[in-house]
């Protein structure tokens, strides 16, 4: 019965009337935070309110940072590429599996499941795994990725219904495990670089440069379905992917992971 009305309700204000309050509990939620009162202990017992100067006093000494770090700067630009590299896949999932695989909605919660089980398995497994290099880990984790997206514009045309539920099981898993490979690495990665009191403004910061990339990915996503079909964009996206982790790869940028970070802290 609830479900009804939540049916009923969305088809009279319709996805835009969705997207609307969508944004206004956002803008809502955030004028709730400003009112927000935070107070913190300093070393000597004192207490000081949090005010908007220090925030931005915080935010420029985290800019700061990054700009001196190049572990910080590449630990950025790989959770762009994870962001950015998966994008077809938050904007076209629907779409996809409707149109081009003509499954229903319950093929949408097997994909987010394969993913989910996918990115436990790769956190599970890293661990074991970090007897290689950090670098080459995130490397080969990112091609795989890549790879397993390409992989969506093949399985359409796959005419053998176990063939193409196999194909897909195989790419939204491994899709996931590399996703939390990813993760735990660059995640370690951060841990190591960033000195214990600057560890939350620097999180933060770094959360925000990946979520920026998700409506930048989501307009050019847009923008390129005017002109190419969802599967190629998938192909697109996944060769971008492939070039990108082949390009830090080879010019042994991501080898910057691989340094002694307790050494770097100690020379700043």
């Amino acid at each position: 019965m609830r479900c009804d009305h939540f049916r009923d309700a969305f088809a009279l204000i319709g996805s835009a009337g969705v997207l609307v309050i969508d944004a206004v509990t956002f803008f809502i939620s955030a004028v709730l935070i400003l009112w927000i009162r935070v107070t913190e202990n300093n070393e000597a017992g004192e207490t000081k309110k949090v005010n908007l100067d220090q925030v931005f006093s915080d935010f420029k000494e985290g800019i700061s940072f990054l700009k001196g770090s190049r572990i910080v700067q590449m630990i950025s630009v790989i959770g762009l590429a994870i962001n950015f590299g998966l994008m077809p896949l938050t904007v076209f999932q629907t779409p996809y599996v409707s149109d081009y695989l003509n499954m229903g909605a319950g093929m949408l919660s097997y994909i987010k499941i394969l993913m989910m089980v996918g990115m436990m398995a790769g956190a599970f497994v890293t661990p074991r795994l970090l007897k290689f290099k950090k670098g080459h880990l995130c490397v080969a984790a990112g091609i795989g990725m890549g790879i397993t997206i390409v992989c969506m514009y093949i399985t359409p045309d796959i005419r053998l219904m176990i063939g193409k539920m196999a194909l897909l099981t195989l790419s939204m898993f491994l899709v996931g495990v590399g996703g939390g490979i990813l993760n735990v690495v660059i995640g370690g990665c951060m841990m190591a670089a960033v000195p214990r009191d600057k560890m939350g403004r620097m999180s933060g910061l770094n959360a925000a440069i990946m979520e920026a990339s998700m409506p930048v990915g989501s307009f050019i996503c847009s923008a390129l379905a005017l002109v190419l079909s969802v599967t190629q964009i998938f192909a697109l996206f996944g060769i971008c992917t492939i070039l990108f982790y082949l390009l830090i790869g080879g010019s042994r940028s991501a080898d910057i992971l691989n340094t002694n970070t307790e050494a770097e802290q100690a020379e700043r």
